[in-house]
């Protein structure tokens, strides 16, 4: 999902500099851009999961195999810890980022 996000983030952020880059272009060049790259957002989560993954072959090293949990670690370790990975803190600002340019976007339409 982060991959994913990272992309469209990607694809908006080349689009924006594409725009600014042709400030003094045609205003139906910069829409044409801009339409592409709505168009470009809305495709690439279907077609990233709909294209061919890299399957590993080789075996892992022994760092990434998972180590077997003892019943004294069950016990002692039975409260859940819930840890914040730097994936759901991106996804986070993501959400966070487009909801204050909506909230922009609805109150410059409301004026």
């Amino acid at each position: 999902m982060a991959s994913v996000l990272a992309g469209i983030t990607a694809l908006l952020s080349i689009a924006w500099l594409l725009a600014a880059a042709l400030r003094r272009s045609s205003a139906a060049l910069r829409h044409a851009v801009w339409t592409c790259a709505i168009v470009a957002t809305l495709l690439y989560a279907p077609l990233r999961w709909r294209a061919p993954h890299r399957v590993i072959t080789q075996p892992l090293p022994s760092f990434f195999t998972p180590v077997l949990v003892t019943q004294a670690v069950l016990v002692t370790g039975s409260a859940k810890q819930s840890a914040i990975t730097l994936t759901e803190v991106a996804g986070f600002a993501w959400m966070l980022g487009s909801l204050l340019l909506a909230l922009r976007l609805a109150m410059k339409a409301i004026q």
